[in-house]
């Protein structure tokens, strides 16, 4: 017997033990309970080679499980932490645009959060996000080349968005 072939024979029959479990890892989404046997499975004939024959698949195969089950859940928190972001990102481009997209003045609060920010970081943003200005108008008004200005925008929109409510 060939070692597929004795992979398969000792992992398969615990096809329906792991959906049970991936079933309360999913509570009530039977495409994600799906998603993770076939994940489960997916590891384990990834790593076939670190598998040695004739120990516990069982407990194996549990252990692959339960590591799918929580970088799923990891990776479902994150997505909603960057949906989240990103709703309060347009939420702050709405406060500095008018309804016809023409730059206007910041709210009081962007405008506080604005005054925090270094005044090189702060002049990018001023010219680029509430100016309309490009990368390359910006480094010209500024005097510098455009990758600072790019550097600049990153950074200062990345303190913007840790400093964000």
């Amino acid at each position: 017997m060939s070692n597929a072939e004795r992979f398969a024979v000792e992992t398969l029959p615990y096809l329906p033990e792991l959906a049970r479990a991936a079933r309360r890892f999913a509570r009530r989404r039977p495409d994600l309970a799906e998603d993770l046997v076939q994940e489960t499975y997916l590891r384990a004939l990834a790593a076939r080679d670190r598998y040695r024959p004739g120990s516990n698949a069982r407990a194996w195969l549990h252990a692959i499980l339960g590591n799918a089950a929580r970088s799923q859940y990891r990776r479902e928190r994150r997505e909603v932490r960057l949906k989240e972001r990103w709703e309060l990102q347009a939420a702050a481009a709405d406060d500095v645009r008018d309804t016809d997209g023409a730059p206007t003045t910041p709210t009081p609060s962007l405008r506080a959060l604005l005054d925090a920010l270094p005044k090189g970081y702060r002049e990018a943003v001023e010219l680029v996000d509430l100016g309309g200005l490009s990368y390359h108008e910006t480094a010209a008004r500024l005097r510098c080349p455009i990758g600072t200005v790019m550097s600049r925008l990153h950074r200062a929109r990345r303190q913007l968005r840790r400093a964000m409510p």
